[in-house]
Order: C-alpha cells, then structure tokens, then sequence
C-alpha cells in the first residue's frame, strides 16, 4: 500500500448541514458532507430511467390507460388530443421525478434499504409533484379544458399515488437487486493462489462483504465509501488506514485515502485535478500526494 509516513492533521469543519446526503462532485470544500455524490449518482439514474425500456414501456402503457380511463376528476374535461397530451406530460414527468427521489431517499439513508427510503420518496414527490399536477391542470383549464383542479384534491390524490407506488417499490425492490451473494464458485486447483486477505477495516462496518472504495476524515470520524453505500465509523483516519492493508491504495489529499482499484480516471477542472472513483464520486488531488497517484497509476496521466 502506497501512502506517506504521516498523514496532515485534519482542519475541524465549521459549516453543518441540515441534511445528511451522500456527496457529489468535489468543486467545493473536499470536506462538504453527503451532498457531493448526490449529483453524479443523480444524472446516472436519470440517464438509466431515460434509456429504459421498462421505463419506456410503463410511460406507454399508464399514459394510454389514463387516457382511456380519465381518472382523478379529468372525465370528460377534455378532447382525445388534449388527453393525450395531458397524461404524457403528467406521467412523463412522474416517471423521472418518481426515480429522482427514489435515488434522493437512497441517498439520504447512505444506501441502506429500509423503510424510510419509500416514506422520505413519497413525501419529497407529494410535495414537489402535487403542485406541478396543478400547475399544469391551470394551464390546461386557461386553454379551455374543464378540469376542476382544485389544490387540496390534486395534493391528496399526489399523495395516495405516491405513497403507494413507493410503497409496491419498496415490496418488490429486492426482487429486482442483483443477488451479490450468490455466485458460481469455480472449481479451485491445488495451485491456484489463495484468495487476498480482506482489510481489516470491514469488520467494523454494518456490512462486511463490502468492497472499500475510499476513506476519508468526516468531521472527527472515518467516512468509509463502499459498493453496499456509506458509513461513518467512530476511528482515528491514520488508524482506519492502517486497517486497510494489504489493500493497495494511496492518499490523494491529506483527508482522503482510495483503493487503486476503484479508481476509474483523473480530470482536471478549474485548474485543479480530481481522481474519479468507480462510484461517480470526484476527490481532489492534493499536489503533496499527486505523484504518489502518478507512481501507482501512471496510465492516468
């Protein structure tokens, strides 16, 4: 494992969050807390929802059923056309709200599943998606359509819908996670070579088969970023690097140490440089700790 004899002393951080979110890209202070991977694993659920064939196939078919059924006080406001219309846009715009706090609520709950995920989903889409349902049965009702688009009765159907489409979400998601934990296991020569020794470091998180991307000092704890999520630990960072061995990795600035496997790139931004993680998140490189980055992975620069 590549890294100094010692790392920086951490500066204490002053700025507090009212929310707890995942990060997203490193523009900002390299300590910001959860808010810097929200944005990259943002756009990439966006793009996926965009490029779906289900998501293709669920607009299809609920737009054609609305249209046909004029549900939630629309029977007989309005012609064919203008249903069209009408329902691609309010089911359009659902499918792509409805993924976006999907992965807000993920993200909040630092990946864990439970049952928060679809309450906090339910509740950011009633409350963002209510009134742009009413805002545009205005614009309708302006260009003559006879809907009553009352705002209590739009909030309260925003509601009902939400809260249960989550909540079959939330039944059915672990249906459709891809199962990590079953795999072909392959049949194993004499001379084959023993498998690595895991890092210490995972037998203090939740989930011990995690695969550890980075490390990194989080307001006078150890934020520990995984393929299963993110978890704060109660550790020295020098201490929780330690624990790292015999994982390879380096220290890119003096607050964050990553896994040289689970760096996928560098781009240079502002003028400064920024390693790309396989999880979409974007660190900064320090220029103390760039040719240590250099030596391990030159094919990057």
């Amino acid at each position: 494992m590549i890294r100094p004899a010692r790392p920086y002393r951490q500066h204490l951080i002053a700025l507090k969050f009212i929310c707890h979110m995942p990060h997203t890209a490193g523009h900002t202070d390299p300590q910001q807390p959860h808010m810097q991977q929200l944005f990259p694993a943002l756009r990439r659920r966006l793009a996926e929802t965009a490029n779906s064939r289900i998501a293709l196939a669920v607009f299809l078919a609920l737009s054609s059923l609305a249209v046909v059924a004029q549900p939630f006080g629309t029977l007989g406001a309005m012609g064919p056309a203008a249903r069209v219309v009408y329902w691609s846009i309010i089911v359009g715009v659902s499918i792509f709200a409805g993924a976006a706090f999907d992965q807000i609520a993920l993200h909040i709950t630092d990946g864990h599943i439970n049952w928060r995920v679809p309450l906090y989903a339910a509740g950011m889409m009633t409350l963002a998606y209510g009134p742009f349902v009413f805002l545009v049965s205005r614009v309708f009702v302006f260009f003559g359509a006879q809907l009553s688009a009352e705002p209590l009765a739009v909030f309260l159907d925003a509601a009902v819908v939400s809260f249960t489409v989550y909540g079959v979400i939330h039944v059915l998601r672990p249906r459709f996670r891809p199962r990590e934990d079953v795999t072909e296991t392959p049949e194993v020569s004499e001379d084959a070579p023993e498998a690595p020794e895991p890092p210490r470091l995972i037998r203090r998180l939740a989930r011990p088969e995690a695969t550890i991307f980075r490390v990194s000092a989080r307001d006078h704890m150890t934020e520990v970023a995984s393929a299963q999520g993110f978890e704060r630990i109660r550790l020295r960072f020098a201490d929780a690097i330690d624990e790292m061995d015999p994982v390879p990795g380096t220290y890119v600035h003096r607050s964050h140490w990553v896994a040289i496997s689970a760096v996928s790139g560098v781009v240079r931004r502002d003028g400064k440089l920024f390693v790309q993680l396989v999880n979409d998140e974007e660190l900064p490189i320090s220029r103390t700790y760039r040719p240590a980055l250099e030596e391990a992975r030159p094919d990057l620069f």
